[in-house]
């Protein structure tokens, strides 16, 4: 999205979300490729403002973060409006600007799904988990989540990639356990390191997993060379 954008969604809406991208890369990749040249993935940052007009009962239905804001009860309630026509104006920060005009198109938040793109790529969705992380509103999401799941087409069978990575916040945040089982296991597999999150919100339970297995691997090298095998993992190399 490179221009500015003000959409309406519900014309009757008593709050206007308003939100300001950071400018920031999106989870940059810092690891090299196959042939030791720097992965450049994730490096262009969205600068695009973005307002949208909504419904306050929806808003507060779907999000707890959100039900928090556009209570009376909140401290913050007079610094946010309402204006002289009555809008009440909610500031969100640093997020993807179009990941959160579909965030707040989907059918299950102002049925208007049929405005947004039949397929998504693993970027796109990533963008999607970090507003929906962050708003905590998962629950709303599960119905059409399996829609996007069953695009899913599986990781290549070895390296290890940002997709991966994606892949590990989208499946957690969308609760796609298969999706999840794939690419835990090629995080695990093919890793070359303890877990670089790429400061995206992944569960820390996803990541206590990875380290537990982690401890496991190293656990089970040690026997493998004990009883004088070889092996090529990472984590042998590392003992």
């Amino acid at each position: 999205m490179g221009e500015d954008q003000e959409i309406v969604l519900v014309p009757s809406g008593t709050v206007l979300v308003e939100h300001t991208p950071s400018g920031k890369p999106f989870a940059p990749w810092g690891q090299g490729d196959d042939n030791g040249e720097s992965d450049k993935q994730g490096t262009e940052g969205d600068t695009a403002k973005f307002t949208a007009r909504c419904s306050s009962d929806i808003l507060r239905l779907v999000s707890p973060l959100l039900n928090t804001s556009l209570d009376r009860r909140w401290v913050g309630w007079k610094e946010s409006g309402p204006d002289n026509q009555g809008i009440r104006h909610v500031e969100l920060k640093g997020f993807d600007s179009v990941a959160l005009h579909y965030v707040l198109l989907l059918n299950i938040l102002h049925h208007q799904a049929d405005l947004n793109p039949e397929r998504l790529t693993v970027e796109g969705l990533a963008k999607m988990a970090v507003i929906v992380h962050h708003l905590g509103c998962h629950q709303a999401f599960v119905p059409v989540s399996k829609l996007w799941a069953a695009d899913y087409q599986g990781l290549p069978k070895s390296g290890f990639s940002r997709d991966v990575v994606l892949w590990l916040l989208v499946s957690t945040a969308f609760a796609m356990r298969p999706i999840f089982d794939s690419a835990a296991t090629m995080a695990i597999k093919e890793g070359t390191g303890p877990l670089d999150t790429l400061g995206l919100p992944i569960e820390e339970r996803v990541v206590g997993e990875w380290s537990e297995a982690i401890v496991f691997s190293m656990l089970f090298i040690f026997c493998l060379k004990m009883l004088g095998a070889k092996t090529d993992s990472w984590v042998a190399q590392r003992w």
